[in-house]
């Protein structure tokens, strides 16, 4: 089974975690140079930091720190809620980092801005604006196929659905 992710960014480094199905992953990202600082912090959702924790072996405390109070102050120096709240912060380029430690540097490739793809009944062709093309060969055993990220239709190919769900989710 292969997938081609488009987009390297931290959605497109968790979706190349596949790889730990079995799956074999290529990241293409169009930046021809590693992603740098993006925006503030970001939470940790519990379902956010449990591959990191139990798939990659990450401490939460290496990356993240924890808070035990949430506050949301109105405009007149008061709060809308200030009340206990368990909760974990990171950084955008701590997690992007910690991330592209887990996918092979050889299946990262950057400088691949997607340019369109093509399908037919033996498989998928994607094409780059470099002159790059990765094929996948159609999955005979289930016909799925999927379509997302950045409003383009890519076509997503997944072998087993009930194996990622329970490994996932």
């Amino acid at each position: 089974m292969q997938a081609a992710i488009i987009g390297g960014s931290l959605g497109g480094l968790t979706a190349a975690l596949l790889r730990d199905l079995g799956i074999s992953v290529d990241v293409y990202e169009r930046s021809p140079l590693e992603l740098v600082q993006r925006g503030a912090g970001i939470g940790f959702l519990p379902g956010s930091q449990r591959y990191l924790v139990e798939g990659a072996g990450i401490s939460l405390d290496a990356i993240s720190v924890a808070t035990s109070r949430l506050r949301y102050p109105t405009h007149d120096a008061g709060f809308a809620y200030d009340g206990p709240h368990q909760y974990r912060f990171s950084s955008w380029a701590t997690v992007y980092r910690e991330l592209l430690t887990c996918v092979p540097l050889d299946t990262y490739h950057l400088g691949h801005e997607m340019a369109g793809r093509g399908e037919n009944s033996t498989g998928i062709t994607v094409r780059f604006t470099n002159g790059a093309a990765k094929r996948a060969a159609r999955d005979t055993t289930r016909n799925s196929t999927k379509t997302g990220h950045r409003g383009i239709r890519v076509a997503i190919r997944i072998a087993r659905p009930e194996l990622i769900n329970a490994k996932l989710m």
